[in-house]
């Protein structure tokens, strides 16, 4: 898995290009993990997502916004 870091947020890019097996109809799967409170709408998100695809229709952009609760969990378990 590659991993760029963006202001508060983690964009992982999993799947068959990592994997180097991917081929001339492969898509490209991002994961975008960002803070609550950088994408509060679920429009905001829709409209990255958007501006990805639009840039590149074989970006395939998943985004996941974090919850006070989730980055708490996360640091006990730590």
């Amino acid at each position: 898995m590659c991993d760029t870091q963006a202001s508060n947020s983690a964009i992982p890019i999993y799947g068959s290009v990592p994997r180097v097996d991917f081929n001339e109809w492969s898509d490209i799967d991002v994961l975008i993990i960002t803070r609550e409170g950088s994408l509060k709408k679920p429009t905001e998100r829709l409209d990255v997502m958007h501006k990805v695809h639009e840039g590149n229709p074989l970006v395939e952009p998943v985004i996941i916004a974090l919850t006070n609760s989730a980055n708490s969990s996360s640091r006990r378990t730590r």
